[in-house]
């Protein structure tokens, strides 16, 4: 198979399903790429055409169920590790959580907006070194205040 990619050196592949005649997985080994950017090294490596693929399960009808969000937990830089914590028992828990760093330029109504857009239920967000939560109902607006221990308690079953 030629490419019209110089950097292969060796084995050029793709690989193709049924249902779109196009490849879905292209890639090859290239043992002199590394070397233009400092390190001599041989590698081998592929990309995955989502597109591509995409369209082959959507023609094969084959059906992935993926859970969204419901709940964005937003926090200030010194209360990290609990937000990361929080979200491990989320998704400990099967309840699929995003992870998001408060931003100097935005107020939390923008990471509201947010979370409708992408029709997500639930705000936490981790104040400080994030002892406190404040949990934003995204349907209503209402928020309620409450240690960190209680937010545990009261969402993760």
């Amino acid at each position: 198979m030629l490419s019209k990619y110089s950097y292969y050196t060796g084995i050029i592949f793709k690989a193709y399903t049924y249902g779109t005649g196009e490849y879905i997985v292209a890639g090859g080994r290239y043992d002199k790429l590394l070397e233009q950017f400092g390190k001599k090294a041989a590698a081998v490596g592929f990309a995955i055409m989502a597109d591509q693929l995409l369209l082959a399960l959507s023609r094969q009808k084959i059906r992935i169920d993926v859970k969204m969000n419901d709940t964005i937990i937003l926090y200030d830089p010194a209360a990290r590790d609990k937000a990361i914590r929080l979200a491990c028992q989320f998704r400990n828990a099967g309840i699929p959580a995003q992870l998001t760093p408060r931003t100097e330029t935005e107020d939390v109504d923008a990471y509201l907006d947010y979370a409708r857009r992408f029709q997500m239920h639930r705000l936490i967000s981790l104040l400080g070194d994030g002892s406190t939560a404040s949990v934003y109902d995204t349907e209503t607006g209402v928020s309620v205040n409450q240690a960190y221990t209680e937010t545990v308690r009261d969402y993760i079953h």
